[in-house]
């Protein structure tokens, strides 16, 4: 079932539907797609309910639609963001896509059919599409039976590796090994370097500056230095090669600069 509903004048009908209908009792998973701008690739900014099998047919129809589940803490801070909405209300997995190129402005005054770019149509035109035929060829699981876990799904993308994706609910047990882990390795630096205490303090509370520092320097030269890398569209997928060229130098830049201070 397609709802076509305005946002901007409460989304009534997909509301009508998750409340009144009865077919709402029978959706196994619900697709929302907003456009926040004008241009750009479709990707997926927020989920709610998902669960593994979810997040494997995104990445099975779309592999080329872009993800992670950081985009959906940030746009919970962001006015304006689009949200989960009425959609919510079934309680069935949730996956809500957006392009964000060009964005509107506040009023809405820019969002006009002569100013939305032809290639972002097309691909959220395929995409959505692609997703339909998946999802319409499984058997999902009516509402209330799924297996979710309690904080969704972690998914992010890394180099070489692709979209990894896990249960929302191992982050504090990921999160403790690495704390262990850390221990370790500073344990076994401190016998083999002979550091004391008061210096391990004190860099404990440097680090962290050193990185803000180190953070805010290359967004300044990204911003402000373009002769400092080539043109990158973020919406593009072949220049991604390029953003990890950029990265890659940075961090050779200052890895370098680290050691020279320390030598001194």
């Amino acid at each position: 079932m397609l709802f076509a509903d305005g946002e901007r004048v409460g989304s009534l009908g997909m509301q009508a539907f998750a409340e009144q209908h009865p077919w709402a009792r029978e959706v196994g998973l619900a697709l929302r797609f907003d456009g926040m701008g004008s241009s750009g690739a479709l990707e997926l900014v927020n989920t709610a309910g998902a669960n593994t099998a979810t997040i494997d047919g995104w990445l099975h129809a779309t592999p080329d639609v872009r993800g992670s589940s950081l985009m959906r803490e940030v746009h919970a801070l962001a006015p304006g963001a689009p949200r989960i909405g009425a959609l919510a209300l079934l309680a069935v997995p949730v996956l809500q896509f957006a392009n964000r190129g060009r964005p509107f402005d506040h009023a809405g005054v820019s969002d006009t059919p002569g100013r939305l770019e032809s290639a972002t149509l097309q691909h959220t035109g395929e995409s959505m599409l692609r997703l339909a035929r998946h999802f319409g060829g499984q058997r999902l699981a009516p509402p209330g039976t799924q297996t979710q876990a309690a904080r969704g799904q972690v998914y992010f993308t890394l180099p070489l590796l692709g979209t990894v994706h896990y249960s929302g609910d191992l982050v504090w047990t990921f999160t403790r090994l690495t704390g262990l882990l850390l221990v370790g390795a500073v344990c076994v630096a401190m016998q083999r370097s002979q550091v004391r205490y008061p210096a391990l303090l004190r860099a404990v509370f440097l680090m962290p500056c050193v990185a803000v520092a180190l953070g805010m320097l290359a967004w300044q030269l990204w911003m402000h230095v373009p002769a400092l890398h080539r043109a990158w569209n973020p919406d593009a997928p072949q220049h991604a090669r390029q953003a990890l060229l950029y990265l890659a130098g940075l961090c050779g830049v200052c890895s370098a600069l680290f050691i020279v201070a320390q030598r001194r």
